[in-house]
């Protein structure tokens, strides 16, 4: 007899939901788009198969859904919450110890179970569909060691002191490589020119007195500044998607390029300036942009991801709230929105 952590994780659950209303897309590529119909951040396992990625823009491939006979859905949380709702309901029904973890995944706890127990268990659970109508979960079963399974312990983490109780996975755009955390967020590359020192006549030209930090609020941004000494930082463009496995993306010519444009555009003072150096690396995006902070599934395991344009600038605040978690104090930090919520 052994103690299990079962992850209970639905299968591409917003896409899933989509067809629990509408039977006639069983069997057919359905995507679901972000806030604004920005990017897929759900596929089912047809679309998948056409090569869809996940995150990746979605008026990129307006004409390649339309050939493919691809549905496409915007979100609708609504719906998804009520359907989140009553899985979860089902699910607890398996264990006093449930930990609902996101909108599509549990936790549950089961104390003193053998093997034979566990897979029946683990089947009853995948007959949720049965029961509801709902999307089919997915199960995967971990020591109560930890939420990782043992391969990925030994990948990932570092041999701890001996007495340690805590681990802080603090891994950002590298956070989707823990099998709690894979679906939370997706790494995602910016890309940046700067120029050589600018001339007094080429600030003079470009009328920026104040030296404010510029970031524009479309979905793909573009944001620059001055420098100490008076180069002008561009990035933004495209950004770039990774296939979830190879994090070797930091490079990408044809944006640089781009943005050297996009400089000459903007300032047209700036038209005959040369640029020193051009460079990316991956940033962590949730859905909502917005940084994620919390257990994973255990209060001795918090992570920290979600730190794009927005978590940047909290970065500091992130780390004095993972302090406050790791000490298990109840603060003003500890209760903002970001902490514990579902991603």
């Amino acid at each position: 007899m052994r103690d299990f952590y079962l992850m209970v994780d639905c299968n591409n659950f917003y896409a899933s939901c989509e067809r629990v209303f509408d039977p006639r897309l069983e069997g057919k590529p359905v995507v679901v788009l972000s806030n604004n119909d920005g990017c897929v951040i759900a596929r089912s396992n047809e679309a998948k198969a056409l090569g869809v990625v996940m995150g990746e823009p979605a008026y990129k491939r307006e004409a390649f859904f339309s050939r493919g006979g691809v549905h496409v859905f915007s979100s609708n949380y609504a719906l998804y919450g009520d359907m989140s709702a009553r899985v979860m309901r089902i699910l607890a029904g398996f264990s006093e110890e449930a930990e609902v973890y996101s909108i599509d995944e549990c936790f549950l706890l089961l104390r003193g179970f053998s093997s034979a127990s566990l897979l029946r268990t683990a089947r009853e659970i995948r007959r949720t569909e049965d029961l509801l109508g709902a999307p089919s979960p997915g199960v995967e079963v971990h020591p109560l060691l930890g939420a990782l399974t043992a391969a990925e312990q030994d990948r990932a983490i570092a041999p701890a002191p001996a007495g340690t109780r805590k681990v802080v996975l603090a891994t950002n755009a590298w956070t989707h490589h823990f099998a709690p955390m894979q679906r939370k967020q997706v790494p995602v590359w910016t890309y940046i020119v700067l120029t050589e020192p600018l001339t007094d006549a080429q600030l003079d030209s470009m009328g920026w007195k104040g030296r404010e930090g510029v970031e524009d609020f479309r979905d793909l941004v573009h944001y620059y500044r001055l420098t100490a000494d008076d180069r002008l930082l561009m990035g933004g463009r495209d950004v770039g998607l990774g296939n979830g496995k190879s994090m070797d993306f930091d490079a990408d010519p044809a944006t640089w390029e781009k943005l050297r444009a996009d400089v000459r555009a903007i300032f047209p003072g700036l038209r005959d300036v040369k640029f020193s150096h051009a460079w990316g690396g991956p940033v962590s995006a949730t859905l909502d942009m917005f940084p994620a902070i919390g257990f994973a599934g255990s209060p001795d395991i918090i992570y920290s991801m979600g730190c794009v344009g927005h978590g940047v600038s909290t970065t500091h605040l992130n780390g004095q709230t993972i302090r406050d978690l790791v000490l298990e104090k109840d603060t003003d930090l500890t209760d903002v929105f970001f902490v514990n919520r579902k991603v």
